[in-house]
């Protein structure tokens, strides 16, 4: 007879491994080197704007912000964005209409 595997068990054990990697990244430096390449590309744009109002140059926003948003989706994830749309929007509908009932029942 074989033994049922243990669904807890394998939970705790990927959200180990996933705590694991996430430790060995903050370890070693990934994320503080993250966050200074962008402070100094800030400082950057900061010192670029400085020098735009010291020259008198017309200032426009959109050319010191760096907000560059790559879309990694594929076919795939935009299908489970629609189908995680749809069911949501399901379960709020199912959800309401159980409200309404139970509205009815108490008023």
């Amino acid at each position: 007879m074989k033994k049922k595997p243990n669904i807890f068990l394998r939970i705790l054990t990927i959200l180990f491994f996933v705590f694991i990697a996430l430790y060995i990244a903050i370890e070693s430096g990934y994320y503080e080197t993250k966050l200074q390449k962008q402070v100094s590309l800030t400082n950057e744009q900061i010192k670029a704007f400085e020098e735009d109002i010291k020259n008198n140059e017309i200032i426009n926003i959109d050319s010191y912000l760096n907000e560059k948003e790559t879309d990694y989706s594929n076919s795939i994830s935009r299908l489970g964005n629609n189908l995680t749309n749809t069911i949501s929007k399901s379960i709020v509908k199912v959800l309401e209409s159980a409200f309404d009932i139970v509205k009815t029942l108490f008023w």
